[in-house]
């Protein structure tokens, strides 16, 4: 399956965005930014589709070391995980801001100053 994803660059930021997409080694390098938005499906990886897991997206954020990453497009077996609370989990291990995204969620781009 073929799939695209974004990076925007503003004056000031760069943030990108990873949709559904398989693992691979170099998927990070083409996503660098202060902000990350990434789909997070699978709470564990091996599933029969092509969408990242939890520790496939920690990778990928440890890899980056944006200032804030924000999990989004989560799967059932996140949403039973409870998706805040994996993020603010995430926050601890890496260093890095995680945010689990919600419905009608805004980011403001300068709190990545």
């Amino acid at each position: 399956m073929e799939t695209y994803g974004f990076i925007f660059r503003t004056p000031r930021h760069t943030f990108s965005w990873i949709t559904d997409t398989r693992y691979f080694d170099e998927l990070s390098s083409y996503y660098v930014g202060e902000l990350l938005i990434i789909n997070v499906v699978r709470l564990t990886p091996g599933a029969p589709i092509d969408h990242l897991s939890l520790p496939e997206a920690k990778g990928i954020i440890e890899e980056i070391k944006p200032k804030t990453a924000i999990l989004t497009h989560f799967g059932m077996t996140i949403w039973r995980a409870k998706p805040w609370e994996l993020a603010q989990k995430l926050t601890m291990e890496t260093g890095i801001t995680v945010i689990a995204a919600r419905d009608g969620m805004r980011f403001d781009l300068a709190q990545l100053k």
